[in-house]
């Protein structure tokens, strides 16, 4: 009896060191494999969800332009806007945080150059903006470039 444990001992030894060395080949072939074929390229998915090849530095620079425009931006709004707007309370004019969903973009900078002339031309978004305000004016800024106005409004959706 003693002896048919001991043989049922050993081949459970057995049969533990060769899972085991079988685990560790395995493990070792798939490293070698994915080594031998060298690092994949980084994907992102797209606007359907589908994982495409892309470059990190270009999504990198994408990020820093954004970064740089937001900042450009932040001191636009801060040297030109800031004095009658906040962006999430009301000061002398409305808070703009959010401003773009509520407008649209074309109008805004028509609206940003010389609100004046759309309420004079009857413009009813502009008029109800001004009676709504009791008839304060928002300067003209016809000094400001479009992209500059790109600018802030692209800081204020971020």
């Amino acid at each position: 009896m003693e002896s048919v444990k001991l043989e049922l001992h050993l081949t459970i030894k057995r049969l533990e060191t060769a899972l085991l060395c079988s685990v560790l080949t395995f493990l070792l072939f798939t490293i070698l494999l994915c080594l031998s074929f060298g690092p994949s390229p980084m994907k992102s998915s797209n606007e359907q969800g589908l994982f495409t090849d892309s470059d990190p530095k270009l999504e990198m620079t994408a990020f820093k332009e954004d970064y740089d425009r937001a900042i450009y931006g932040e001191k636009l709004f801060v040297n030109n806007c800031a004095s009658c707007h906040a962006l999430s309370k009301e000061i002398i004019g409305p808070a703009l945080l959010g401003v773009d969903k509520k407008y649209e973009e074309v109008w805004l900078k028509k609206w940003i150059k010389n609100s004046q002339q759309l309420i004079t031309e009857g413009d009813p978004i502009a008029v109800a903006l001004s009676n709504e305000y009791n008839g304060k004016i928002m300067p003209a800024f016809t000094t400001l470039s479009n992209d500059e106005i790109d600018a802030i409004l692209f800081y204020l959706k971020k």
